[in-house]
Order: C-alpha cells, then structure tokens, then sequence
C-alpha cells in the first residue's frame, strides 16, 4: 500500500470541525486519491479524514493540514511528522456515541437529527472524538 510522510499543519479555519485534510496535488496523484476519498492518518493512533487539496500557497511543502479533532484523534500536535495513506473503507451499520463531558451536558431540540446530520458522512474510526456543534 503507498503511503507517504507528511508534517501536520493547522487546518484552514473554514475546515475545523469537518473532519477534512488537506493535501497537495502532487502527494494526492501519489497516492491516487480524488477530492472527497478518505484516507487513513497515522501518528500514535489511527484516524481517518476526507481528502481536499490544499490552497496553493501550501503545495510542495510536504504538510497535512488538519484541525486539532484529527490531531487528537491521531495522537499528535502540529509539526509532528504522520502516515497519510488511502483508506479501505467500510460503511457502519451501526455507532455508539457517548459524551466526553459529564450529565451537565444538553441538547435543545432533536439531539438525534442533530447528530446525524454532522456525522453522516464524516469518516470516523472506532475511539475517535467527534465534534457536534448546536446549530
């Protein structure tokens, strides 16, 4: 399986919360990747994120671009150095989901439709954080 080493950068402020990486042109044709596939991000854990290619200004520099849910996910800070490959990927039939917070946490209206709408199609793998965000 190719895969390719990379140094974590922050992510673009419009992507935090999405589970997106950002990633040049070069190292996406590399790992024949198309926008929108999921790969596989590999520091002290593994985590998954949807491929976008990164701004210009950010070709050629050997970065990932993440936000902080996909660093903790993958068990690291920014410049630390991860595996970036394509993932093998397998619908879920089912999740469970629980707080991280304590029972002082509440949602106002359909928790649920909430929830399904920000992580339907967010690639998760099993122990990942998620973000959910009140609209």
């Amino acid at each position: 399986m190719k895969e390719v080493q990379l140094k974590v950068a922050k992510a673009y402020p419009n992507d935090s919360g999405r589970g997106i990486a950002r990633l040049d042109p070069q190292t996406m044709l590399a790992l024949q990747l198309s926008p929108g596939d999921i790969v596989e991000v590999e520091g002290k854990k593994v985590t998954a994120a949807k491929v976008w290619r990164a701004d210009r200004i950010d070709w050629d520099q050997g970065a990932l671009r993440v936000d902080g849910f996909i660093r903790q996910n993958a068990g690291v800070g920014m410049g630390d150095v991860v595996r970036v490959r394509k993932a093998e990927v397998h619908g879920a039939v089912k999740i469970l989901l629980a707080p991280t917070e304590g029972p002082g946490l509440k949602f106002g209206g359909d928790a649920g439709e909430m929830v399904k709408r920000q992580i339907l199609k967010r690639p998760v793998v099993k122990g990942d954080v998620i973000p959910v965000m009140s609209t």
